[in-house]
């Protein structure tokens, strides 16, 4: 009986080998802030599609009278299917089995870090979409009718209640400019806009900026960290006719410590910053799908790969999509000035 040959070099066969270590390593790190999971919902599956139920009706206990009547939770959905995604690096055996060849140059490394990221720049994508109104959103969309949705992400009309537009609309486009945040007028205003916005069943929906937080680009965070780590605002008092400053008082900051920000990389445009509510359980602006690990594809010297170019190389392939969801929970903001 023959004995068993090895083709992989175990030079080179050691070299997959620490790649495919400092990868997983560097993995669990988690180096990335998780935004897009942080403020979304995320489920973690292999499975090529995911269907979410959105509910129109509002959660809340009623007195029993007669039967009990339940809530339906598939009068709308949203539905994705999960894309595919790679990065892979290459390099000829010969160069690997050198004796100067020292690591990957750090793209071990580099690969967990995108592959960790990926979810933000899926979702910085959809945000930035149709000149940054967002996507069509599927909560407008009723499969039942065939009636198709209209109405973006950010938008002036959202109604209340999709079944029942008499109650009224919101719009969740706002401005602002860099004093009113410096001031801490931009919260305000933010806060009235979340706590102004109904339920379907026309009762305030009990948002709040208070427990919330702002999504920023990354020019713009200095501006909020100076403001959302200062203790104290100085408020201006103007005159009677509201053209001159006559005073100044000293008033705590109400936002400090009770609105969080996340400086995000990945949002290109530098003019708008996201707010997000707090006070709601159940309201999510989008959702993600991610598989729970990325396959490694590894590539040694009795690959094909090999055979075609000598060459080795390792690949990484994850399962990943992300869709907009629900308006209510987020309001885009303009810097105007």
């Amino acid at each position: 009986m023959g004995t068993p040959y090895n083709q992989v070099s175990k030079t080179a066969q050691r070299a997959l080998e620490e790649f495919s270590d400092e990868f997983r390593g560097a993995l669990a790190l988690g180096d990335v802030v998780p935004w897009a999971q942080q403020l979304g919902l995320v489920r973690t599956t292999d499975a090529l599609k995911t269907t979410f139920p959105i509910p129109l009706d509002a959660a809340g206990y009623k007195e029993v009278k007669g039967d009990i009547k339940f809530r339906t939770l598939y009068h709308r959905s949203l539905s994705m299917k999960s894309k595919e995604w790679f990065d892979g690096v290459e390099a000829k055996a010969i160069e690997v089995e050198a004796p100067d060849f020292v690591d990957w140059a750090g793209q071990p490394a580099a690969m967990a870090f995108e592959w960790q990221r990926q979810p933000n720049l899926v979702v910085a994508s959809l945000l930035a979409e149709a000149s940054l109104d967002g996507p069509l959103l599927d909560f407008y969309r009723d499969e039942d009718s065939g009636t198709a949705s209209t109405i973006r992400l950010f938008a002036a009309g959202h109604p209340y209640n999709v079944l029942k537009t008499g109650l009224g609309t919101f719009d969740n486009r706002l401005s602002c400019t860099i004093a009113e945040i410096q001031s801490g007028a931009a919260f305000d205003k933010i806060n009235d806009h979340f706590r102004s916005i109904l339920g379907p069943n026309g009762k305030p929906m009990g948002l709040r900026f208070s427990g919330g937080h702002i999504l920023a680009p990354s020019t713009r965070e200095n501006v909020f960290k100076k403001f959302l780590e200062q203790d104290t605002l100085i408020e201006v008092i103007k005159n009677a006719t509201g053209n001159d400053n006559v005073a100044a008082v000293t008033q705590s900051n109400l936002y400090k410590g009770t609105v969080g920000y996340t400086i995000a990389d990945e949002l290109e445009d530098q003019d708008h910053f996201y707010a997000f509510a707090a006070g709601r359980p159940g309201l999510y602006p989008w959702a993600v799908q991610v598989s729970s690990a990325p396959e490694e594809i590894i590539h040694d010297k009795s690959s094909e790969l090999y055979k075609r170019s000598r060459k080795i190389g390792v690949a990484y392939v994850g399962m990943l999509n992300a869709a907009m969801a629900l308006p209510h929970p987020i309001a885009r903001v303009k810097i105007t000035g």
